[in-house]
């Protein structure tokens, strides 16, 4: 009587059931390939499969997966839905492989808030690794959010203007650009695949209300008086977006606002039967903050570095800070005792808090394996962007920490990180020079006659 997130029943669908069979076999003894086609149900022996679908490997194991292949959530939604990303076929094309990466990098999605209780015995030990949390480890309760530091004597410094000062690269020399990620779920709605056209328009007019108001705009220009501030920003809709050509799409693209919109054959799995209605993008007028809302999430918000500062991570930070303190003031969000805040997505949950830099490290990556090894000790995730010598960074916890000790802990990391890089390019300097005056000195020593 208790249980008020299964479906109370077992699921009896045969052909689903030999499907998921199929699923275990595929994850467990399948090598690495690439697809071509988004097809039916069947699970593709040629998917991409890489660390993060490793943790699923690793972590389905055969009395796990007994243990849930029949269960079903309130909504029936079923173990399928949840690993379909690590086992169907898809698109092979560089953006679906880069969005895969980037919103399902442990190749799960969550259908429903629901699965994080029916199918926990999975994906607590997938989140506890993501997370670098020890599997022994029991999870404790989320934090309550904290975006400030605390004073000596335990107070924040919530003050409207205050900014944190800290750019990762002053001199512009090894950050190219940089993007933080904040992600909301209204806790008295379903995910927007769920929803109702009524449902979809209800969330859009709630939120956008929000970004239009003073209050936002205070957020977002706190040095501005009213009459500077003359509205936030514009609200555009999905179809203006997708359309083609479209320059909305195409700046926010340019100032890394845009996120992967699953705009693809069988989107349905992802956005419900009503996609693209009900959803959209709100711009700030000073076009450096995006709102994304009812893609896969609620409200999914993105801000990124100036150009003319693209290591000015303490900007972004504190800007997203105070835009959040207004929302979470008008708005209750989903959470979970243990996990934090709930998304779709089941590598964005606690803190939600995504920071994404792209920094350019010319001796580091002469040696990936070892790039590898410096950024996961120091909680980070590291992938190659499409030129030679640029990675992107990216946190890997937000489960158990405040969204400050996520700053803390992402800022100390990317600049020892650079740091690194100095040393290596000084030593590779002096090396040089060193080649350099031997050589000379061998053209000066006379000839013997």
């Amino acid at each position: 009587p208790d249980d008020t997130y299964s479906a109370r029943k077992e699921m009896n669908d045969e052909d689903m059931l030999a499907v998921l069979e199929k699923c275990y076999s595929v994850i467990h003894g399948r090598k690495t390939s690439t697809t071509s086609s988004m097809g039916s149900n069947t699970p593709s022996d040629n998917h991409p499969i890489g660390h993060s679908n490793d943790l699923l490997q690793k972590y389905m194991k055969r009395h796990i997966f007994e243990s849930i292949r029949n269960c079903l959530t309130r909504l029936d939604h079923n173990l399928y839905d949840i690993i379909w990303p690590t086992v169907k076929k898809l698109p092979d094309d560089r953006n679906c492989r880069l969005s895969l990466n980037q919103d399902f990098p442990v190749g799960i999605v969550a259908p429903d808030f629901y699965v994080y209780k029916v199918f926990r015995n999975l994906l607590e030990p997938i989140i506890k690794a993501y997370n670098n949390i020890a599997q022994h480890t029991e999870l404790r309760e989320h934090p309550e959010s904290r975006q400030v530091a605390r004073s000596e004597n335990g107070i924040e410094d919530n003050t409207e203007t205050n900014d944190i000062e800290f750019d990762l690269d002053p001199n512009k020399k090894w950050v190219i650009s940089g993007c933080i990620e904040c992600t909301r779920n209204l806790d008295d709605h379903e995910l927007p695949k769920s929803l109702s056209v009524n449902q979809l328009e209800n969330i859009e007019r709630i939120l956008t209300s929000i970004f239009m108001s003073e209050d936002v705009g205070r957020a977002l220009f706190p040095r501005a008086n009213e009459d500077e501030i003359g509205g936030t920003g514009t609200y555009y809709t999905m179809n203006e977006i997708l359309e083609e050509p479209s320059d909305i799409r195409n700046m926010l693209d340019s100032r890394n606002l845009l996120i992967p919109l699953w705009n693809i054959p069988d989107s349905e799995r992802l956005h419900g039967k009503y996609w693209p209605y009900g959803r959209g993008v709100f711009v700030s007028n000073a076009g450096n903050l995006a709102a994304w809302i009812n893609v896969l999430d609620h409200l999914r918000i993105v801000t990124c570095t100036p150009e003319t500062k693209p290591g000015n991570v303490g900007q972004i930070y504190s800007r997203l800070s105070r835009l959040m303190d207004v929302i979470d003031s008008k708005l209750y969000f989903k959470k979970d005792f243990n996990f934090g805040f709930l998304s779709a997505r089941p590598t964005v949950l606690g803190n939600t808090l995504q920071f994404n830099f792209i920094v350019k490290l010319t001796q580091l990556v002469k040696e990936p394996e070892n790039l590898q090894h410096l950024c996961s000790v120091r909680g980070l995730n590291y992938h190659k962007v499409h030129v030679s010598d640029l990675v992107r960074l990216s946190n890997q916890q937000t489960v158990g920490i405040t969204e400050i000790q996520s700053f803390d802990d992402f800022t100390t990391a990317v600049a020892n990180i650079i740091q690194l890089e100095k040393d290596l390019e000084m030593s590779n300097t002096i090396h040089i020079a060193a080649m350099f005056v031997n050589i000379f000195k061998r053209k000066k020593t006379p000839l013997i006659t």
